[in-house]
């Protein structure tokens, strides 16, 4: 076990307009963020899982999590880290925890809570692509015809094959990306692949999923529904 997964889990979910933030929100009887660190618990690389959550958020995180504690490989999630303001921040608050263990894994993937549905497949093709890169990238290709629109202004996207829907788990060789993240003086960052990108890392991608959706809108809720049966 060579690997550790940051699950990012700290946004308040204000595109969402519900009480409370969507990665606690349940689909049928289960809340979004179990069902996203669940994926990763019978991965066998997979050493330790980080939830980064808001610190306002911990009597809920708890409540969540508590409902994990029978199962099998359970003790390979850690205490949650408190996130940032920013994405960026709060993966850099747990790529900085998981420094500070005794036996740093050599590899990491970084995760959004929001997307339950990842496959064992993708997981596996993500880590596995790590022995020969520092990042991977696993990204879907667009199936709709793309229009770029401003000012009423329209021109076609006409080569679309060369366009690709970012998704997660995107995978890391650890030191590098904590590296990367640490010399990182802007507060936001499109993803942690941008980072890499600018820090020139050898970068490949893996064939995601369309089930591998993030639910970012309350009429997420009704797709996600019907996978999570």
């Amino acid at each position: 076990m060579n690997s550790s997964v940051i699950i990012v889990a700290a946004g308040k979910g204000k595109r969402f307009r519900e009480k409370i933030p969507k990665q606690y929100v349940n689909l049928n009887c289960e809340s979004i963020i179990n069902l996203s660190i669940k994926k990763f618990l019978n991965i066998k690389e997979i050493k330790y899982i980080l939830p980064v959550i808001n610190a306002k958020h911990i009597k809920l995180y708890n409540k969540n999590i508590n409902k994990l504690n029978k199962l099998k490989n359970f003790k390979k999630i850690l205490s949650p880290c408190f996130g940032g303001n920013e994405r960026c921040i709060s993966v850099r608050k747990g790529l900085e925890t998981i420094s500070k263990l005794s036996d740093i894994p050599s590899k990491v993937l970084i995760h959004d809570a929001a997307r339950p549905f990842v496959s064992k497949k993708i997981i596996k093709k993500v880590i596995n692509k790590l022995e020969n890169f520092d990042a991977v990238l696993p990204c879907i290709n667009f199936n709709d015809t793309i229009w770029k629109i401003e000012k009423d202004k329209f021109n076609l996207l006409k080569k679309r094959n060369s366009y690709f829907r970012a998704q997660t788990p995107q995978g890391f060789k650890f030191n590098k990306i904590l590296k990367a993240h640490l010399n990182n003086y802007e507060t936001w960052a499109y993803d942690d692949i941008y980072l890499a990108k600018k820090n020139n890392f050898k970068i490949t991608k893996v064939l995601g999923s369309e089930f591998n959706i993030k639910i970012t809108k309350p009429e997420d809720i009704q797709i996600a529904e019907r996978f999570s049966k």
